[in-house]
């Protein structure tokens, strides 16, 4: 019996009024331009990391998370660009530290990276960079 199929990656899409002015925004965070349909659906891409920007005539907010190697790097990359936020950086009770954004559409985007030897109970990261486990 073969082994089971492998999840490779999530590209969570975000719903927007507006495919540029929210390109706008990421694009400060360092997303480029991965793909278009007129002006009815943007992929963005940054390091691997797909975001799919979809135009609604009334934004419903989303949300999403994305773990990455560095986020006080990041966190500082936000500030200098004047990046909305939603919740500075802070460490949580489960082992990550992170912070979220708030697009001009309502959706948020946590940045998250697991803490060295938090000892805390909840996720813990794996072996594999970006894996968790609930413990």
């Amino acid at each position: 019996m073969s082994e089971p199929a492998r999840l490779l990656s999530a590209q969570p899409v975000l719903k927007v009024m507006d495919v540029e002015r929210a390109f706008e925004f990421y694009a400060r965070m360092g997303f480029r331009k991965h793909f278009q349909n007129m002006d009815l659906h943007l992929l963005i891409e940054r390091d691997g990391i797909i975001l799919h920007l979809a135009t609604q005539m009334v934004a419903s907010p989303s949300a999403c998370q994305i773990v990455v190697s560095d986020v006080e790097a990041l966190y500082a990359q936000a500030r200098q660009e004047n990046v909305s936020m939603k919740h500075d950086m802070q460490d949580e009770f489960w082992g990550c530290r992170d912070f979220t954004i708030e697009d001009p559409d309502g959706n948020f985007v946590t940045f998250s990276q697991p803490i060295p030897a938090s000892g805390k109970a909840g996720m813990a990261r794996t072996g594999t960079a970006g894996r968790f486990e609930i413990g």
